[in-house]
């Protein structure tokens, strides 16, 4: 079985390092957050627009290049290894949501646009798509769909120009569609990483529909909050790799009582155990994405996913930053990026400890 790459995902990643070593660098970085403030490299953005990054999940009819979710998985690991600071992940996924549920009428409107780099999509998901209450009711009137409820932790809610939302109606979930405007307001919030999120406030909002509240609905549902996660889990991978190579070059120049600290015993094995589990966080990630791509059941991959780019990537990122001393600590050096969106993507999938509780009730289930 060949595992490589396919020429078209090779291609993307080249792609995509080349942009983000252009781009995505430390003094770039530190001017962004001179401020204090979130950060969104719109520069950045409408670089990966022009080079057709972004439009490399949409099909051909609607200007992009027809890849599926498998072809977007580099890009996500070198989004990571850069910490890049675009919403890569909700609006690419949110792409694929569009085009595979959307009408004529939303692929048209929202995809082309997608494409050229002029709208963002957000996506205000439940970590389980199977938990009674949403925190979002939807009604319809004689006209539409009108949505009212919260969402809370919305990445790139305010920037957003979609949302996709998940509602409630009679006990059934569907999945809609939102915009800013009548009925929509956002709280602007600060994440660990610095990127923007945001409490979203539907009150009878307009909303098209992506899929009808009832099974196909939940399926749905379930469909983008997979994906969604996987795609955060093969970040979390980048995010790991980008931290270990910042500690294997700093342990291989810095040098203590005559020698490079590398060679020290207990450096070497804590950069090894380090080296361990970024592959473990890249293959459960891998794994899930596969599965996802080609539509197999991945409930329980993309949990063991879940739990490796929280527990796994803490030790990996934690263990970057103790073998960098000092500098590990100074935020005029670039290794604390990766501590801290590891931390953020940590908790955007819930934490290891929600991922374990679903494993387990998941054996419970099987027959022995």
């Amino acid at each position: 079985m060949d595992f490589r790459f396919s020429d078209e995902q090779q291609a993307l990643e080249e792609l995509a390092r080349q942009i983000l070593n252009d781009h995505a660098t430390h003094d770039r970085f530190k001017a962004l957050e001179a401020d204090g403030g979130a950060v969104f490299d719109r520069d950045l953005w409408t670089a990966l627009a022009d080079a057709g990054i972004l439009g490399s999940a949409v099909p051909e009819v609607h200007g992009g290049a027809g890849y599926g979710l498998l072809e977007l998985l580099p890009v996500f690991e070198e989004a990571g290894r850069h910490v890049a600071p675009v919403p890569l992940v909700t609006t690419l996924v949110g792409a694929l949501a569009i085009a595979r549920f959307g009408d004529d009428a939303l692929r048209t409107n929202w995809l082309p646009r997608i494409v050229a780099g002029d709208a963002v999509v957000a996506s205000g998901l439940e970590d389980d798509p199977g938990a009674d209450g949403t925190g979002v009711t939807a009604m319809h009137d004689s006209h539409q769909w009108r949505l009212t409820g919260t969402r809370l932790f919305v990445p790139y809610a305010a920037e957003a120009d979609v949302v996709i939302v998940p509602a409630r109606v009679d006990g059934e979930v569907g999945l809609f569609v939102v915009s800013p405007g009548d009925g929509l307001t956002v709280t602007k919030l600060l994440s660990t990483n610095r990127q923007p999120i945001g409490h979203v406030e539907l009150s009878s909002t307009p909303a098209w529909t992506l899929v009808a509240p009832g099974d196909e609905g939940a399926a749905a549902v379930q469909w983008i909050t997979e994906r969604t996660a996987a795609a955060y889990c093969t970040v979390q991978a980048g995010v790991c790799e980008g931290a270990v190579r910042m500690m294997a070059t700093h342990a291989s120049n810095r040098e203590q009582f005559g020698k490079k600290i590398a060679e020290f015993q207990a450096v070497a094995q804590r950069a090894a155990d380090a080296f361990i589990d970024t592959q473990m966080v890249r293959l459960s990630a891998w794994q899930a994405m596969f599965r996802l791509a080609m539509e197999w059941e991945a409930t329980n991959e993309v949990a063991v996913a879940k739990f490796w780019a929280g527990d796994g990537a803490m030790r990996a990122v934690h263990a970057a930053q103790h073998v960098h001393g000092g500098l590990g600590v100074d935020t005029d050096y670039p290794v604390h990026r990766y501590f801290l969106w590891a931390k953020q993507i940590e908790h955007t999938l819930g934490t290891p400890t929600r991922s374990l509780i679903a494993l387990g009730a998941a054996l419970a289930a099987e027959p022995v």
